[in-house]
């Protein structure tokens, strides 16, 4: 389209003067069909991008091949929480006009890794009267590992209904070594009953299930972890054996402080700053009558403050029962599970 102005003189008959202007009208926004690449796939330019803490994040423009936006230039511009609080520098800087020479058009994003933000991006051409759409852009802890990995410490019994703690740590993915522990990453545990449960991280990065398999045999339970709901799982697998009955089942009763344990059920509940009693007996005419059992912990000692007494010391399973004190001071033992 060609547009002319003419001013016409107040003072001479016949005086005027014209100019032509030149003026390009698209049929279609350019703006919405920019696209980011992001691990090379490409996402929409309004997708929230995840920029990760402590690290480099490139933010790789597209463009069509011929797009208007070819042969103009692109500047960056930024608004919510301030880069200085985020510790973030931009490469090229911002509100600096960058020849768009090619489809590809990139700035980075390098950050420290000091705090979580938010904020917005939007792109002004050159040849655009107005900007783009703003982009939105979380800054967290968005990579992140598989750290330390807690599996099945026994083999579950089918018909008392026990369970397994299965337990996964989610550390941050950092160039250089293990990055810290991520609160609040997204675990979804998937057992061989087709049950899915949600969890987050918490206190030390942890996230955990407590699995009680439905039928004997060999099982195996998925943890699909991600930093974020829109980021790509990273999944840890956990290899579980139940079987279906205990040989402790038919052969000897558990009483703490007099009472019989149902192990199908809460187990032995210990409270702290006091002292029980943990008695095994035979029933009548077990073979198991006067063998040798002991009483140790199932792994490596906890730091629960518990202290079980003539651990790994073997006894003679007498058939009025032989015993052990479990005791604990409420100043040095902390609440916990544990497995005897």
């Amino acid at each position: 389209f060609v547009i002319e102005a003419s001013v016409v003189s107040p003072y001479y008959a016949g005086g005027v003067v014209s100019r032509r202007f030149d003026v390009r009208v698209l049929a279609t926004d350019p703006w919405r069909e920019l696209s980011v690449i992001v691990d090379e796939n490409a996402t929409g330019w309004e997708a929230t991008g995840y920029p990760n803490r402590g690290s480099a994040h490139p933010l790789q423009i597209r463009v069509p091949v011929d797009s208007p936006l070819l042969d103009s230039e692109l500047s960056l511009h930024w608004r919510g929480d301030s880069q200085t609080q985020l510790g973030v520098v931009v490469s090229p800087a911002l509100e600096q006009p960058v020849p768009v020479d090619s489809v590809d058009t990139v700035w980075t994003l390098t950050s420290d890794d000091s705090s979580d933000g938010r904020f917005v991006l939007s792109l002004v051409c050159s040849k655009l009267l107005l900007p783009s759409p703003d982009k939105p852009m979380s800054l967290a802890r968005n990579r992140v590992k598989v750290g330390e990995v807690r599996g099945a410490n026994k083999f579950p019994i089918v018909d008392e209904q026990e369970s397994v703690l299965l337990r996964v740590q989610v550390l941050h993915d950092v160039t250089l070594g293990d990055g810290d522990p991520v609160t609040n990453a997204l675990v979804d545990w998937e057992t061989p009953e087709d049950d899915i449960v949600r969890t987050v991280t918490g206190a030390g990065g942890w996230a955990s299930l407590l699995y009680t398999p439905k039928s004997a045999g060999a099982r195996t339970v998925t943890a699909s972890v991600k930093a974020h709901a829109e980021a790509s799982a990273i999944e840890q697998s956990f290899d579980v054996t139940a079987v279906a009955t205990s040989p402790w089942k038919n052969q000897v009763n558990i009483f703490l402080d007099g009472v019989e344990v149902e192990r199908n059920t809460l187990g032995v509940l210990c409270r702290r700053g006091q002292i029980h009693t943990l008695r095994v007996e035979p029933v009548s005419g077990s073979p198991w009558t006067d063998k040798n059992i002991s009483l140790h912990w199932r792994g490596e000692a906890p730091a629960i403050g518990l202290q079980p007494a003539d651990l790994d010391m073997p006894k003679a399973l007498v058939q009025a029962g032989v015993q052990w004190q479990l005791a604990s001071t409420a100043e040095s033992s902390i609440s916990s599970l544990f497995d005897l």
